[in-house]
C-alpha cells in the first residue's frame, strides 16, 4: 500500500527550489522516496498492510515520523533554517492508485522556530546524505544532528552546551566503539590528532590564542577537582606529558605548584618540570591539541561539575556573570567543532 506524506511549508514570492530527491532508507534495504523543497517535504512510502493514518502521524516512534525527523534534520542542517510548517498531510493509495483514505492537521510544533544557522554553520549537503540512511551511523548522525542543532539555536549558554555535549557524546561513542567513557574519550581525542586536517577550521579558532587566553581558564578548580588525591598525582603528571603545544605547557609551568607538594612525595616534580621547560623551549604549535583541551579535557570537568541532575543549575542567573561567558566561549568552539566532525562521517 502507498502512504503519501507530505508537509506543506507557508509559501513565499520566492519560486520553488529543490534541495534533495532521493531515496531515504527506513530499513537497511529498503526506502522510501523522498522530496526536499523550500514549498514542501514529500515522502513516498510503501508498506505492507492497512495502517491508521492519524496514529501514523502523531505516533512518535512509528516509522513514517522517523523519516520526517531525518528530512527536517537534513534540510535545516544543510540549508540553514526550517520554512514555517502550515499543515501535514497523509493519504494511503491501493495498487491501482486510487485514494483509500487522508488526514490533515494543522496543529503542529515549529521545530526551531525562527532560529537560522548562521552561514558558517550550514553542513555541507552531500557529505550529510548518510543522514538519510538506516543503519547504525546514519542513526548515530541523526541524534547527534538534531542535538547539534537545537545546541546551536538555544538561547540559554547552559541548555546550549548540554544539547552540544549531548550530540559530541553520541559521536564519540559511535566512532570509538570502545565500552567505557575514558576509553571513549582517549579514542576521539587520538583521532582528533590524527585528522587535524578535517578540523581546520576548529584548529585555526586558536592560532592566535595567548598563553594567557588559556590561563582565563578556571585552572585551579578543574586541577583540585580533577586530581584531588596523592593517588591521583601520576594521572596528573601523564596529563601534563600528553600535551607538546608549548602554550599549554606555559599554563602548566604555572599551575604546577597546585600540586607540587604530591609531585614531590611522589619524585615526579623535578622530572615534569624539566619536561614543561623543554617544551617551552621547542615552541611547537599544536592547535588540534588545544582543540581537545578545551572540548574533552575541560568541558567534561564543567559536565561533570556543573550539569549533573542532582546539582543546581549554575547558569540559572539573572545576570551576566563570568562562568556565562566562559560557556558561551566553549559552545562556540563545540559548535564549530561538531560541525566538522558531523561532515567527517564519510570517514568513519
Amino acid at each position: 500500500m502507498l502512504y503519501v506524506i507530505k508537509i506543506n511549508f507557508y509559501k513565499d514570492d520566492q519560486e520553488e527550489i529543490e534541495y534533495y530527491n532521493g531515496n531515504c532508507s527506513y530499513n537497511e534495504s529498503s526506502s522510501d522516496n523522498l522530496s526536499i523543497s523550500n514549498y514542501s517535504i514529500i515522502l513516498s512510502c510503501n508498506r505492507k498492510g492497512d495502517r491508521d493514518l492519524e496514529i501514523s502521524i502523531t505516533n512518535f516512534n512509528s516509522t513514517f515520523n522517523k523519516q520526517i525527523t531525518k528530512a527536517i534534520a537534513y534540510l535545516v542542517g544543510t540549508i540553514g533554517i526550517l520554512p514555517k510548517i502550515n499543515e501535514i498531510m497523509i493519504a494511503k493509495y491501493d495498487t491501482n492508485n486510487k485514494i483509500l483514505g487522508e488526514f490533515t492537521t494543522d496543529k503542529v510544533i515549529q521545530p526551531l522556530e525562527s532560529h537560522k544557522l548562521s552561514e558558517e554553520l550550514i553542513l555541507d549537503k552531500d557529505k550529510m546524505v548518510s543522514l538519510l540512511n538506516e543503519d547504525d551511523k546514519s542513526r548515530s548522525l541523526l541524534i547527534a544532528t538534531t542535538y547539534w542543532l537545537k545546541g546551536v539555536t538555544a538561547d540559554l549558554a547552559g541548555d546550549s552546551f548540554d544539547k552540544l555535549w549531548k550530540s559530541f557524546n553520541t559521536l564519540y561513542s559511535y566512532i570509538s566503539k570502545k565500552e567505557t567513557e575514558f576509553e571513549k574519550l582517549v579514542f576521539i581525542k587520538g583521532f582528533i590528532w590524527s585528522k587535524k586536517e578535517s578540523f581546520c577550521k576548529s584548529c585555526e579558532m586558536f592560532e592566535d590564542y595567548t598563553k594567557e587566553k588559556i590561563r582565563e581558564l578556571r585552572w585551579r578548580e578543574m586541577i583540585l577537582n580533577d586530581y584531588e588525591t596523592r593517588n591521583q598525582t601520576k594521572a596528573f603528571a601523564e596529563f601534563i606529558k600528553r600535551y607538546d603545544d608549548y602554550r599549554l605547557n606555559e599554563v602548566f609551568k604555572e599551575i604546577l605548584p597546585y600540586r607540587k607538594k604530591f609531585l614531590e612525595e611522589e619524585g615526579l616534580y623535578d622530572e615534569i618540570l624539566n619536561i614543561i621547560e623543554e617544551k617551552i623551549q621547542l615552541k611547537q604549535k599544536r592547535n588540534e591539541q588545544i582543540l581537545t583541551f578545551y572540548i574533552i579535557k575541560y568541558a567534561y570537568f564543567l559536565r561533570n561539575k556543573y550539569f549533573h541532575a542532582e546539582k543546581l543549575d549554575s547558569t540559572f542567573h539573572l545576570i551576566k556573570n563570568n562562568e556565562i561567558n566562559e560557556l558561551k566561549g566553549i559552545n562556540y568552539i563545540f559548535s564549530t567543532f561538531l560541525k566538522e566532525l558531523l561532515e567527517e562521517n564519510p570517514n568513519y
